[in-house]
């Protein structure tokens, strides 16, 4: 079995025991993928203040990524926040802003980071 193999069948045999843990290193993970989604490939408007907004949302993205609960519900992955600031950002980034547009699938891309596919 390839090691991506064996690290989908990690994610799916801890979420089917209940909740997922994550490695120490996924949080990181999770917080590079979606802040480089928002700095890089979103579509922004352009603002006096862009920097300072994309500074606090990689300091609300990087907190929410240690703050995530991954569980298996019937056959779909589930991601949820743990805390209402964290689910206040992951909310954010699944709907947009009026500076920012929404990521087109937040729950994947921090599945994807825990698997270990790309897209």
């Amino acid at each position: 079995m390839s090691s991506m193999g064996e690290s989908v069948g990690s994610v799916v045999d801890d979420a089917l025991s209940g909740v997922y843990e994550m490695s120490d290193e996924a949080p990181k993970r999770i917080a590079e993928k979606l802040y480089s989604w928002l700095a890089n490939d979103a579509r922004k408007v352009p603002l006096p203040d862009l920097t300072a907004k994309l500074q606090d949302m990689q300091k609300r993205i990087e907190k929410m990524s240690k703050e995530l609960r991954i569980t298996f519900q019937g056959d779909v992955f589930r991601v949820e926040a743990l805390t209402s600031e964290s689910d206040s950002t992951l909310t954010l980034l699944s709907r947009g802003s009026s500076w920012f547009v929404p990521h087109p699938g937040v729950s994947k891309a921090i599945i994807q980071c825990l698997t270990g596919e790309t897209e």
